[in-house]
């Protein structure tokens, strides 16, 4: 069965320039910018759409279905790294296939109760 594929990537020695050196920051925002453009130009629609989350200074960027190889996330990942490097600073990538980590039951009961059958629990509108 093909497995959903996950690409991990951060700015590399992000934490230790944040305060001192104004070109990691911007590097962070061409991270951002090559996901932005990758995600809206070449894999938009189902079922090739890839998803972001951010995570401090780097994303989790996610397949929407499985696919038979690596070779996609290979390439998005070094086309990524690419970008950010031709800024001056390097970001770092990993690179896995299967699901996240369940950790559901570690959730209080209160929230676990509040979920809907997706799953999602609102805290509001």
């Amino acid at each position: 069965m093909e497995q959903r594929w996950a690409i991990y990537m951060d700015i590399e020695g992000f934490g230790a320039l944040y305060e001192t050196d104004d070109q990691v920051r911007l590097s962070l925002g061409d991270l951002m910018e090559g996901i932005y453009l990758i995600g809206s130009r070449c894999y938009f629609e189902t079922p090739d759409r890839i998803f972001a989350h951010q995570t401090g200074d780097g994303f989790a960027i996610v397949s929407e279905f499985g696919e038979a190889s690596l070779e996609v996330p290979a390439a998005v990942a070094i086309a990524l790294m690419r970008h950010v490097s031709a800024s001056g600073r390097l970001a770092k990538a990993t690179i896995a296939q299967g699901d996240f980590g369940n950790i559901i039951g570690c959730y209080p009961a209160s929230v676990r109760d509040a979920g809907d059958k997706n799953g999602l629990v609102l805290m509001g509108r």
